[in-house]
């Protein structure tokens, strides 16, 4: 079950005056500690926050074929909406075939997934 091997991320978002304004959740973007074949390798990277919107950077690593895959999740505040809709998705594919190093970037936009909203993304 998906629920059982992922993480909570809350978010809980307060206007300057420090009045509640959102409260939002989702349990299953981010994979459970040892959801990467290379179970020494924690998928959850980073949590980068900026004005109105957050990223979560995640990498897991495909063993015995070494590729690795790189995911940057944006969110971003939408005041009329209020709530937090998927922005953008940047996933980067490394991999080593026949003797070369390849990558490849994959960039989603709203335009590719249409709305969804944080709690919502799986």
């Amino acid at each position: 079950d998906d629920f059982i091997q992922c993480r909570w991320i809350d978010v809980e978002l307060k206007g300057k005056d420090g009045k509640h304004i959102l409260s939002t959740s989702n349990h299953y973007i981010v994979p459970c500690s040892n959801c990467s074949e290379d179970i020494t390798i924690d998928p959850f990277k980073d949590l980068k926050v900026k004005k109105n919107r957050f990223s979560i950077v995640l990498a897991y690593k495909l063993v015995p074929e070494g590729t690795k895959i790189g995911e940057v999740i944006t969110f971003k505040y939408d005041k009329l909406l209020n709530n937090f809709i998927l922005h953008k998705k940047v996933s980067t594919i490394e991999s080593y075939k026949n003797g070369e190093f390849e990558t490849k970037t994959v960039v989603q936009t709203v335009k590719d997934f249409g709305l969804i909203y944080f709690s919502d993304y799986r």
